[in-house]
């Protein structure tokens, strides 16, 4: 038998709150100076997060003898690509509007779903994904008047790293959905493969890559790149730390909810979670 609905709607809860808290947080932590461009220390919270549901002993299972580490490891560079474009597109757009591009992720995760997996997308998914497409229209139209407005304040410097962070964080939302209808098909073709096993599997090569990225640029420019910014715009390391902590916690409870939600209700029901969002 399947999970209760009363424990699919609290993992859809907790997805929810989570997926805002993330959001929020890395907002403050990139306007107090302790996440520049380039360091990518945002992604590191969130694969750390994924690389704790180890804890559950489910996460530590060996994999099914069928299940192919390929597939698991094209799932997974897939996803760490999207967090990275995406955290970059969150830092050029700002939370407001990433929050409205992020929300296309449900339109890809139906198309791909459709036309890749041949699964049926239902009536109430479809009305839902029209409901964010006007939404997408009705705010693009209210930024266009806004931006008319305010186009004077604006160089055109600004106006073409905000372009360029739409174009990132759409290929990251394209990247996401990719990730959710691969994470789906794979759940799904490979019932003993315990989803909590799939995001330590995802978490631990984004803590490898993000790792090497590390010691390569972040480490070695840290005065210039961490504690400079930080002070530059009168950032405090204590509430930025307990940020970071805090966004871990949160990856944990959001993903260990990602996953379930993944293989019980599919990449759109949790694409739509994340417009809701």
């Amino acid at each position: 038998a399947g999970p209760s609905v009363t424990l699919t709607r609290l993992h859809q809860l907790n997805f929810l709150l989570t997926g805002i808290f993330t959001t929020i947080c890395n907002q403050i932590i990139f306007n107090h100076g302790g996440a520049d461009q380039s360091t990518f220390l945002l992604s590191l919270p969130t694969y750390l997060g994924m690389l704790l549901i180890i804890i559950f002993p489910e996460a530590r299972q060996d994999l099914p003898v069928n299940v192919s580490h390929g597939s698991i490891l094209g799932t997974s560079v897939v996803d760490v690509l999207a967090n990275i474009l995406c955290v970059y597109g969150l830092q050029l757009v700002g939370s407001g509007m990433f929050q409205v591009l992020y929300a296309s992720v449900v339109c890809w995760a139906a198309l791909m779903t459709k036309f890749f997996l041949a699964k049926r997308v239902s009536a109430w998914q479809w009305i839902g994904i029209m409901i964010v497409v006007v939404g997408l229209g009705t705010t693009s139209l209210g930024g266009h008047v806004h931006n008319k407005q305010v186009q004077g304040a604006l160089g055109d410097e600004d106006t073409v790293h905000v372009f360029f962070g739409v174009a990132v964080t759409l290929l990251g939302c394209m990247g996401y959905a990719s990730s959710y209808v691969l994470g789906e098909h794979l759940l799904h073709s490979h019932p003993t493969l315990p989803p909590q096993r799939l995001c330590v599997q995802v978490g631990s090569l984004g803590c490898m890559l993000l790792a090497c990225y590390f010691t390569t640029h972040t480490i070695p420019k840290w005065e210039v790149l961490v504690t400079q910014s930080i002070e530059r715009k009168g950032g405090h390391y204590g509430m930025i730390s307990l940020l970071y902590v805090g966004l871990v916690c949160s990856s944990l409870l959001h993903n260990w909810a990602h996953f379930f939600l993944l293989r019980n209700t599919g990449a759109v029901s949790t694409g739509g979670l994340q417009s809701v969002r």
